[in-house]
């Protein structure tokens, strides 16, 4: 600590935390310009970015999931009669018949989800964030019931950078004023 009673009377008026009378910032007032917060996809990008990204990557996913699904129930529906294995036709006939109804919904609900956690990572909404969040946590959980291991790491790779901006976002770090000091990005722009 300071010993200079001009210094410390200062910061004792002012109310600002110091030592050896250098002002600390409390919370996320970033005045060196320097990076305070986490860095994700190994040190690739912020936090911000890196939600928007996962997100934007399971939609895509969801997409691809629904197209190939319709596209297999289509080509399914039209090549009933080619094969002469009783089985494989059963499984046709099963697969063609199967409401796809179900799936069509939650993967329209898990599309919504991932654009909510894109706009709370636009706007800073933690409440946004954190359902996209807990999305991800519901699928990893019901990926382990399943014994699904692929399943758990990708839920539990894409809700890590939710935490990571969340916590940024409450303590100050990531914010509108503080996005310039916080930007990082290796290869996007």
């Amino acid at each position: 600590m300071s010993t200079d009673p001009v210094k410390s009377e200062t910061q004792y008026q002012l109310g600002v935390p110091a030592v050896d009378g250098i002002a600390i910032p409390a919370g996320g007032n970033n005045t060196s310009n320097a990076k305070q917060g986490h860095k994700c996809c190994g040190g690739c990008c912020d936090t911000k970015r890196a939600v928007i990204v996962v997100n934007i990557i399971n939609i895509g996913v969801i997409l691809m999931a629904v197209f190939s699904i319709l596209a297999t129930r289509s080509m399914s529906q039209q090549t009933d009669a080619v094969y002469d294995d009783d089985e494989v036709q059963a499984a046709l006939a099963a697969f063609s018949e199967a409401p796809i109804g179900i799936f069509l919904a939650v993967s329209g609900v898990k599309a919504c989800i991932s654009l909510a956690g894109i706009m709370g990572a636009i706007k800073y909404n933690v409440v946004l964030t954190g359902i996209a969040a807990a999305a991800f946590c519901f699928d990893a959980v019901v990926a382990l019931i399943a014994f699904n291991v692929v399943g758990v790491v990708y839920a539990a790779l894409f809700a890590y950078p939710h935490f990571f901006f969340i916590k940024e976002v409450r303590n100050g770090t990531m914010s509108v004023e503080n996005y310039p000091n916080e930007v990082h990005s290796c290869c996007c722009v």
